[in-house]
């Protein structure tokens, strides 16, 4: 960040502390970072001209993403300035050479990844640990006697896995109860009536039955890891990135690729075990071939808008019928002692109702309404309060200037496309300039006008869309209602629909054209 500030002066620049952004230990490969999105939406704002970054490779190390960033911040005429190259990367050399370090800084990834790879592959060859824990185990150092490092002590070779023993129990008590026909579920609910500590999770949390039984085919969950039985594999899978969501998910790699190390030193389950449990495992896996389409819980109406009242978490569709806390059914009554269900039918049918009915009513939207414009005003006054009225001057004063000379070459006899388009440009920009000048200067306020007609015409949506496109009604609701509470009484359960008024409230910022960060009003 210092560097940056003492190369402003070499670009023509002044920082504003206002728009100083920064993203601690997150790589500039991850595009949703918090920093950098509020960075571009400054720029989509024009809330500044210029940005200066240490490198390129501090905002980007994805190729197409550079690209499509640039191109919108091009559009929006901020300047990106690299204080590693000493150039421009939105204007034509800028854009070759970040281009050519662009895909130099994801081939250093590649490289690194697979470097990375191969040395821990080398590890686990050796009998040591790749890294990462697993239940029922701690790593120790293992040193080389032979060699010194620096501070005169041993240098460290690797770290082995040794055997907790408490753990180990456990292990072996999910392994037997399991073996022995009790469910995942029940296991779980058991060792957390029991205060045992679970794997990774805060204590608070408490097991869960996913933990135990994992995904078969890639090798997770207690029940299907072969350490437990002395033999350790490890390259089966790998993450790949979904770019539409950014998360993560798994790839099973070819057999040949997985590194497997027996260590029989390492092993907590008995032979015997491990084989009744694989064995139920594929009875099971037989009793539900054919009918997994017809199981699988899709979503519902409600899905990811229900809350427990008592622990927060969500309240999940329970064998197709009814609605359940996540909590107490996945981890049982020691974590959340809501049991109490809702048919689902019975549930979605009374809120439904009490949308169009009590919630929605021409008085509870106008009070909506009147919520909505206290939040829009005092967005406003902040959005006011934090403009950069020297910066729009600043702005200003250079677009005037680039009219004189534009208005010059027109009077020099330098007519054309070119100039009259360079003309509007400039004209349109210093309209755009004086407007946010003079809205800094003398707010004024807006008045909702059309967000009565906008949550009318999302309940139309909703009835239209109820049972033909659960997605988007399912959105519709988010919209309209947020996260629905649901309170367990002596009487049954008490859903709290309050309205959203943040969703509505974005809702209207879109219809008036306020982005809340320096923009028109």
């Amino acid at each position: 960040m210092e560097l940056c500030r003492q190369h402003a002066s070499r670009f023509g620049c002044t920082v504003l502390e206002d728009y100083i952004y920064a993203d601690q230990e997150i790589s500039g490969s991850e595009e949703r970072r918090g920093g950098y999105q509020r960075l571009l939406e400054a720029a989509r704002a024009r809330s500044f001209d210029a940005i200066i970054v240490e490198a390129q490779d501090r905002l980007w190390r994805n190729q197409a993403e550079m690209h499509a960033a640039l191109q919108k911040l091009q559009f929006w005429r901020t300047r990106v300035f690299s204080v590693g190259t000493g150039t421009d990367l939105t204007d034509k050399a800028g854009r070759l050479l970040a281009t050519v370090i662009g895909w130099k800084d994801e081939a250093y990834l590649e490289d690194l990844r697979e470097k990375t790879r191969r040395g821990l592959g080398g590890q686990v060859r050796r009998g040591f640990s790749a890294g990462g824990r697993t239940y029922g185990y701690h790593t120790v150092p293992v040193v080389d006697e032979s060699r010194i490092d620096a501070h005169g002590r041993p240098v460290v070779i690797g770290y082995q896995k040794v055997i907790v023993e408490e753990e180990a129990q456990i292990v072996r008590r999910i392994f037997g109860e399991f073996a022995s026909g009790r469910s995942a579920k029940a296991i779980a609910h058991d060792l957390n009536h029991d205060h045992v500590p679970p794997p990774r999770s805060r204590p608070t949390q408490g097991w869960t039955w996913t933990a135990i039984v994992g995904n078969r085919h890639l090798g997770t969950g207690i029940l299907n890891n072969p350490i437990y039985i002395g033999q350790v594999r490890w390259n089966r899978f790998r993450w790949e990135k979904n770019p539409e969501t950014g998360k993560r998910v798994p790839r099973l790699r070819p057999r040949d690729d997985w590194v497997v190390k027996e260590q029989p030193e390492l092993r907590i389950v008995p032979q015997e075990l491990w084989d009744g449990v694989k064995a139920r495992q594929a009875e099971d896996a037989k009793k539900a071939e054919g009918q997994s389409r017809r199981r699988r819980h899709g979503k519902y109406l409600f899905s990811d808008l229900l809350r427990c009242g008592v622990c927060g978490a969500n309240y999940i569709v329970y064998n197709t019928a009814y609605y359940a806390c996540s909590a107490h059914t996945n981890r049982g009554n020691s974590i959340c002692a809501n049991g109490k269900v809702v048919r689902r039918t019975r549930l979605e049918e009374r809120l439904l109702a009490a949308i169009q009915e009590d919630l929605f009513t021409p008085e509870a939207i106008a009070y909506l309404c009147e919520r909505v414009q206290r939040a829009l005003d005092q967005l406003i006054r902040q959005s006011i309060e934090s403009a950069d009225k020297k910066g729009f001057e600043r702005q200003l004063a250079r677009a005037l200037k680039e009219q004189e000379h534009i208005q010059e070459a027109i009077r020099q006899g330098l007519i054309g496309e070119i100039t009259r388009e360079m003309l509007e440009d400039v004209e349109g920009r210093i309209r755009e300039l004086r407007a946010r000048l003079e809205a800094t200067s003398s707010p004024g306020e807006i008045v909702i006008s059309n967000l009565r007609e906008a949550i009318e015409s999302k309940l139309k949506d909703l009835g239209r869309l109820l049972g033909r496109d659960l997605e988007r009604a399912r959105a519709l609701l988010r919209d309209l209602l947020g996260t629905v509470v649901l309170q367990p009484t002596p009487e049954g359960v008490v859903a709290e629909l309050r309205g959203n008024v943040e969703g509505l409230l974005q809702l209207e910022k879109a219809l008036t054209g306020l982005n809340g960060s320096g923009g028109r009003i």
